[in-house]
């Protein structure tokens, strides 16, 4: 399917993008439960189509074949910025929760210290996939437990979001999409992790999953803000930061993605 079919492919990607972000601005313009449902089940398809024609190729180039590549260099910087910017509010809202005490504050405090921890530390890892992807002979793949920090880092944002009120209701849209991301987040940083001793071609699943996460990524970011505009601005706080990190690892997966599948179509013409 890489090399058939591409002018396809392209206007298939375009549909599955474009049509998600008008449902959900006719929903909110329009209020209706209704299309918010269609818009979940035309992102639901969305991602059954990515899965399959990601999944349908049976041999991708190596991740690594990728070094010296100026574009996932950038991107792997954006990512570290991304990353950086979760960390800084991370640490606002929690010098913000030790002035209001309690129990339910507590646990808020160490969800919030964890996360920022591993927020940082995955900045520093991204650095270090943008200096090897970048061409520099220094290689991250040598640092191991390094590979963990972003995993860790979405487990402190998971646990963060068990701590709050989590989803309220299925029209809280950017809620359930943050669960999805986090969840795809998860699953790509460890199968990212495990390519580290991959010598062979990139596996299928992580492709699919950085094109997955990417999507998702853009859908949540833009909810995010369909939501803050909704409300004249008054959601916006330091968590509303997270949003800049989620486009930028939107950014960062689909050049991931389209990296291997442009490298993949070289080596098969």
């Amino acid at each position: 399917m890489l090399k058939n079919n591409r002018l396809l492919r392209t206007v298939t990607e375009i549909i599955i993008v474009t049509v998600p972000l008008f449902l959900r601005a006719l929903g909110a313009v329009a209020e209706s439960g209704a299309v918010n449902y269609i818009f979940y089940a035309f992102s639901a398809i969305g991602a059954m189509w990515i899965a399959a024609d990601t999944l349908s190729v049976k041999n991708y180039v190596s991740i690594f074949s990728l070094k010296k590549s100026s574009g996932m260099g950038t991107m792997s910087y954006v990512m570290a910025v991304g990353l950086f910017i979760d960390f800084v509010g991370s640490c606002i809202s929690l010098a913000l929760l030790f002035f209001s005490g309690g129990f339910v504050a507590g646990i808020a405090v160490f969800t919030k210290l964890f996360t920022a921890a591993f927020a940082f530390i995955s900045t520093v890892y991204f650095i270090t996939a943008g200096m090897t992807f970048s061409g520099s002979r220094y290689d991250f793949r040598y640092l191991k437990l390094l590979h963990l920090a972003p995993i860790c880092w979405i487990a402190g944002k998971l646990l963060e979001m068990l701590v709050d009120a989590g989803i309220t209701s299925a029209d809280d849209i950017s809620g359930m999409f943050e669960y999805i991301v986090l969840a795809f987040s998860m699953c790509f940083f460890y199968s990212l992790a495990r390519e580290v001793e991959n010598e062979n071609g990139a596996k299928r699943s992580t492709v699919m999953l950085s094109f997955e996460l990417a999507y998702f990524s853009m859908l949540y970011s833009y909810s995010r803000v369909i939501e803050i505009i909704r409300s004249d601005f008054e959601e916006v706080n330091f968590d509303a930061l997270f949003i800049v990190t989620t486009v930028a690892l939107s950014l960062f997966c689909f050049f991931f993605y389209r990296n291997i599948v442009s490298e993949t179509n070289k080596t098969e013409n």
